[in-house]
C-alpha cells in the first residue's frame, strides 16, 4: 500500500514530540537536575497531544474486520508484531534501570517484569493499549454489526470508564484511548467533507483555549495518562483532531517536509529505542558532572531521537536482528 506522506508527517511530528516529552520528564524527576516551570510547561503541551495523535492517526488506517476468521488472523499478526518488541524491551527496561546506580527514575523489580501481561511497564504501556484496542473494538464491531450501535456504544463506554476511580488498563484505559482511536476511523469516512472542517476549527477551539489556560489556570499540570478524566479526554481528543486537520489541510510536499515524513515508517523503532537512549545520555552526563537542565534536553532529545534513527538503520542491515523490530518479516504472517 502506497504510503500517505501527511500521514508519515503526523507520525514524525508525534514521535519527535514524545521524545521531548520523556527527556523533559525525565529531568524533572531526576533528584540532581533542578528543572524550572518551563519544562513543566514544556511536558505539559507535548502531553496534550503526542500520544493522542498516535492513536488517532492508528485508528485513521485501522481497517474493520468482517469476518471472525480475519480477526483471529490479523489479531494474532499484532500479537506477534507487538507482543516480541514489548517483551524484548521490558527486560531491556529491567536490566538498564538495575544497572543505573540508583540515577534510574524507576527501577523496575523483577516481579514488575514478570506480570507485564497485566501490567505494563512505563513508556510501553502504549503497545499494550494499542494491542488490546485491536482486540476490543474488533469484538465489538463484529459482535454489533451496526456501525452507528456499535461506534455509540464504543463511546458510552469510554465516557463510563472515565470515571472509574481506580487504573485497570484493560477496564479503564483500553477504553478510554478507544475513543479517540474510533475518531481516526470515523473521521477518515468524512475527511474530504465540509463536515471534517468544521470538527476541525471546533476542535481547535477547544484545544486552543486549554493551551491558554494552562500557564496560569491549570498550573501547568501535565495530563496524567492513567487517569484521565472525561475533560480532558476531550481535551486529548480535540488536541488530535485539530493537529490532524491542520496538517491535512496545509502540507505540501518539498524538502523540509519529506525530511520530517521520511521518519513516519520507523516511529514504532524511536518509540522503543528512544527511552533506554535517553536514560543513558541522562546517566552519563550526570556522571561527568554536566548538570545544566537546557543542556540536557538538547543533548538528550538529539542523541534519543537520532540514534534511534541509527539503531534502525543498523538492525534493519544486520540480520537477523531485525527481527527484534520486525518479526513479520520471518513469520508467515
Amino acid at each position: 500500500m502506497k504510503r500517505i506522506q501527511w500521514i508519515d508527517f503526523c507520525r514524525s511530528l508525534a514521535i519527535f514530540s514524545v521524545v521531548v516529552g520523556h527527556i523533559t520528564m525525565g529531568l524533572r524527576n531526576s533528584p540532581v537536575i533542578h528543572t524550572g516551570y518551563a519544562f513543566s510547561l514544556i511536558q505539559a503541551y507535548v502531553y496534550s497531544f503526542h500520544i493522542p495523535l498516535f492513536f488517532f492517526i492508528s485508528g485513521f488506517l485501522y481497517k474493520k474486520y468482517l469476518t471472525w476468521h480475519s480477526f483471529g488472523k490479523n489479531i494474532l499478526k499484532k500479537f506477534i508484531v507487538l507482543g516480541i518488541p514489548y517483551v524484548v524491551f521490558s527486560a531491556v527496561m529491567f536490566a538498564l534501570t538495575n544497572l543505573s546506580g540508583g540515577q534510574a527514575r524507576n527501577v523496575v523489580k523483577i516481579q514488575s517484569l514478570l506480570s507485564i501481561w497485566k501490567q505494563p511497564i512505563e513508556y510501553l504501556w502504549f503497545l499494550y493499549v494499542l494491542f488490546f484496542i485491536f482486540v476490543y473494538i474488533g469484538l465489538l464491531q463484529l459482535i454489533i454489526k451496526n456501525d452507528i450501535y456499535s461506534s455509540l456504544l464504543i463511546i458510552l463506554l469510554a465516557i463510563l470508564a472515565s470515571f472509574l476511580p481506580n487504573p485497570s488498563w484493560i477496564l479503564r484505559e483500553v477504553p478510554i484511548w478507544s475513543l479517540i482511536f474510533l475518531s481516526g476511523c470515523l473521521i477518515k469516512r468524512i475527511i474530504n467533507t465540509p463536515y471534517f472542517k468544521v470538527l476541525g476549527i471546533f476542535s481547535g477551539l477547544i484545544y486552543v483555549l486549554y493551551l491558554c489556560l494552562l500557564p496560569n489556570i491549570l498550573g501547568g499540570k501535565t495530563i496524567n495518562y492513567t487517569r484521565i478524566s472525561l475533560i480532558q479526554l476531550i481535551v486529548l481528543l480535540s488536541a488530535a483532531l485539530f493537529i490532524t486537520f491542520i496538517i491535512k489541510n496545509t502540507f505540501r510536499e518539498n524538502k523540509i517536509t519529506n525530511f520530517i515524513s521520511k521518519y513516519g515508517p520507523i516511529t514504532l523503532v524511536i518509540y522503543l529505542v528512544h527511552m533506554p537512549l535517553g536514560s543513558i545520555t541522562r546517566i552519563a552526563l550526570i556522571h561527568i558532572g554536566l548538570l545544566n537542565p537546557e543542556v540536557h534536553l538538547i543533548v538528550g532529545v538529539l542523541i534519543s531521537f537520532f540514534g534511534s534513527v541509527i539503531v534502525e538503520w543498523f538492525v534493519d542491515k544486520v540480520k537477523p536482528l531485525d527481527f527484534i523490530f520486525y518479526p513479520q518479516r520471518y513469520l508467515n504472517l
